[in-house]
């Protein structure tokens, strides 16, 4: 693909005699069909426009063609030239059927036999263009190549616009896009992260239920181990206790009798003490009767 402006100032070579033919001066071609018809020379006056249909090669530098009979005069290509125009020096203005001005014929592209027109570029002005990018159309169907208006398909044309547009207008609609999409999926992700937690922390709940439960459990068994060893101890205690209370009844018991027994004993001796010597108050009376007699 390249662009027409391209071919400006290309030389002509006829290739069966390498002669140069000449400079390549003007273009005409007619974007209602989509192709290039003729290209004029800067040469001698008479013979000086060549068909697109008879071009051989356009290389880099130059345009081959078969020979020098290729060359028509302006009346030999009165028909072709009749539904072409120069659309480089003039560009013309591209409007649609429908009245709307697109803007002004900036380019043309060829395929890569130099003959067929791809597409064409519209410039609306330097801001337009900044904002809306570098506007282009296809060859439609139903387009009229005025003298000096491109009319174009209204519906066609504004269809194709749409999906093309580029320039800080489309990139912002991209990016807007972009961020829509980006805040659908993070909105989508959000709530699956929202569930899964939930989900989470029901697990945990219950987890955390059980474990509780689980301790709780235990501190049971283990205040009734306690309380066991707690009665345990204490039974323990009691009979120590009435072991000691049997030991101390045991001995007020043998205190007792050790002294009943004394008392038993100091009481036989008292008896056996007038028997054995008599009282002193009876030895005067003894005394007294002796006397008498």
């Amino acid at each position: 693909m390249r662009d027409l402006s391209s071919l400006m100032e290309m030389q002509v070579i006829a290739a069966d005699e390498g002669k140069r033919l000449g400079v390549i001066s003007q273009t005409f071609v007619d974007l209602a069909a989509g192709e290039l018809v003729a290209v004029l020379l800067v040469a001698p006056p008479g013979k000086s426009l060549i068909m697109a249909a008879d071009f051989q090669v356009i290389g880099q530098d130059a345009l081959m063609v078969p020979s020098s009979d290729v060359l028509k005069s302006k009346g030999e290509l009165e028909e072709g030239l009749a539904r072409s125009r120069e659309v480089l020096e003039n560009p013309p203005m591209v409007i649609t059927d429908k009245g709307t001005r697109l803007g002004q014929l900036a380019n043309v592209m060829l395929a890569d036999d130099g003959r067929t027109i791809i597409k064409y570029g519209i410039s609306g002005g330097p801001l337009r263009d900044a904002a809306t990018g570098a506007t282009t159309l296809p060859i439609l169907k139903g387009t009229v190549h005025g003298q000096d208006t491109i009319i174009v398909p209204h519906d066609a044309a504004h269809k194709y616009l749409a999906e093309t547009t580029g320039g800080l207008r489309r990139s912002l609609d991209k990016l807007s896009k972009l961020f829509k999409t980006k805040y659908e999926e993070l909105s989508e992700r959000s709530e699956e992260i929202y569930h899964e937690s939930e989900e989470r922390l029901r697990a945990g709940g219950t987890k955390a239920r059980e474990r509780a439960e689980e301790l709780v459990e235990t501190a049971r068994k283990k205040v009734r181990e306690v309380a066991d060893e707690m009665e345990e101890e204490g039974a323990a205690g009691d009979i120590e206790a009435a072991k000691e209370e049997l030991m101390a009844a045991k001995d007020a018991a043998a205190a007792e009798e050790d002294a009943e027994a004394e008392g038993c004993c100091d009481k036989a001796a008292d008896a056996e003490a007038p028997a054995d010597e008599p009282a002193d108050d009876d030895a005067p009376a003894g005394e007294e009767e002796k006397a008498d007699e």
